[in-house]
């Protein structure tokens, strides 16, 4: 009976020992990733800025943007990307020494037609 417990003392003690992140991670691979996928692909994507252009007010006085649900005007800042200029269909913005063009968002636009009716066009 001894000799019985102190193999389950060893048992535990290298269960102890051996912990997550305590051995090398070597070359391991995930047995649930994709095939031919690319992790450097994910992180780049993820560092793309993103914006959502949503209106463009253009008057003989002002032109004005809503991106990410903020009016921006030319010379305003936006997730770290400046606004170079507001046209009818899109904002250019540059961030890093890119530029960007963000184009309107695709937006069903609704007309009241007759009192009770609308049509919706796109």
């Amino acid at each position: 009976m001894p000799e019985h417990n102190s193999l389950i003392r060893l048992t535990l003690l290298g269960s102890l020992l051996i912990q997550p992140g305590a051995l090398p991670a070597g070359n391991i691979q995930d047995p649930m990733r994709p095939p031919n996928f690319n992790a450097d692909s994910t992180t780049q994507a993820a560092s793309v800025p993103q914006w959502n252009l949503t209106e463009i007010l253009i008057s003989d006085e002002r032109r004005i943007a809503i991106i990410n649900n903020k009016p921006v005007k030319a010379g305003d800042m936006i997730n770290n990307a400046k606004v170079i200029s507001i046209n009818t269909d899109h904002v250019v913005l540059t961030r890093h020494n890119k530029t960007f063009k963000q184009y309107l968002s695709r937006i069903p636009v609704k007309q009241q037609t007759l009192p009770g009716t609308e049509s919706t066009y796109e």
